[in-house]
């Protein structure tokens, strides 16, 4: 999955983290931090017409 697209989701789930439901607050904090790792651990793509 493109790093930008990894992200969005994570920037559109964030406002979640902060919802009264703790069951709410605990899944996006799940799928936050899965998100977040994902872009973390992301390998770089060179493509060979920019090198």
């Amino acid at each position: 999955m493109p790093v930008p697209v990894l992200a969005a989701a994570a920037e559109l789930i964030a406002p979640q983290l902060k919802d009264p439901d703790p069951a709410t607050q605990e899944a996006a904090a799940a799928v936050h931090a899965r998100l977040v790792a994902a872009i973390e651990g992301a390998t770089p793509v060179i493509r060979l017409n920019e090198v």
